[in-house]
């Protein structure tokens, strides 16, 4: 161990839990956004957007971003290519000629249900490789990391 005012502290980065997230967060995407870009050809990006619109249906793209934590620029770009690939298409709002909602179209739909089910294998498998009991707990605990603080519990 170094010799800093830091290690007098005890500052172990191995502890710190932002730095575990984030190799969680790697270790349990990898295998699934290979499973994207070589089975699907989409992007992490792309395929929040297909997720959000193929379970809520039509959303804008700022509630994509706000449920997704991806900024908007990231999520306008996924969304051009995704409309030019006819997985989606853009509506103005009649009431807000400002706002554009974001549906599936046909083809979208079908590649969310493939998609979905490859997602579901790759959750599945996550959570057996930690337990059921251990699963549900860390999720409750994520969950409580996103919440906002002056959000109420689901």
């Amino acid at each position: 161990m170094r010799d800093s005012k830091l290690t007098e502290l005890r500052f172990d980065p191995e502890k710190f839990l932002p730095h575990l997230l984030g190799q969680a967060s790697a270790v349990g995407e990898r295998d699934f956004l290979r499973v994207l870009r070589d089975d699907f050809g989409l992007s992490r990006t792309q395929w929040q957007i297909i997720a959000n619109l193929g379970f809520s249906g039509s959303m804008t793209a700022t509630e994509i971003c706000n449920r997704s934590g991806v900024e908007k620029t990231k999520i306008s770009r996924a969304v051009a290519v995704l409309e030019d690939d006819s997985l989606l298409t853009r509506n103005r709002s009649k009431v807000d000629r400002r706002c554009e909602y974001l549906t599936l179209t046909p083809k979208g739909d079908a590649l969310f249900v493939v998609v979905g089910e490859r997602a579901i294998e790759a959750d599945q498998a996550l959570r057996a490789r930690i337990g059921a009991l251990r699963a549900r707990e860390l999720e409750s605990a994520l969950r409580a990391l996103i919440r906002k603080p002056d959000q109420p519990r689901r």
